[in-house]
């Protein structure tokens, strides 16, 4: 797993990470230092054909998807995966 970046504007903390891996997920610890994380969501852009493209004559194939987070302190990035993680901080 590839992270790409963090920012932090007031409470929100976003965390945007690239999982290159065709096939293997990845586990990866959260740990935000002095501060608690009350919430988050994740948003995933992903495809279960690796080769999957958007193109004009089919501009939705690939599309992002937003989900709640149920943990904040551990997180699984899915195989040939962009995820980007927005926190939000106590």
């Amino acid at each position: 797993m590839r992270p790409r970046g963090a920012s932090i504007q007031a409470n929100q903390l976003v965390v945007t990470a690239v999982n290159p891996h065709a096939s293997n997920e990845r586990v990866a610890r959260i740990a935000v230092r002095a501060r608690k994380v009350v919430g988050g969501r994740a948003t995933v852009l992903t495809s279960n054909d690796i080769h999957a493209h958007n193109s004009f004559a089919a501009p939705k194939t690939l599309e992002p998807v937003t989900q709640p987070l149920d943990r904040y302190d551990v997180y699984r990035f899915q195989p040939a995966s962009v995820t980007r993680l927005d926190l939000t901080l106590a």
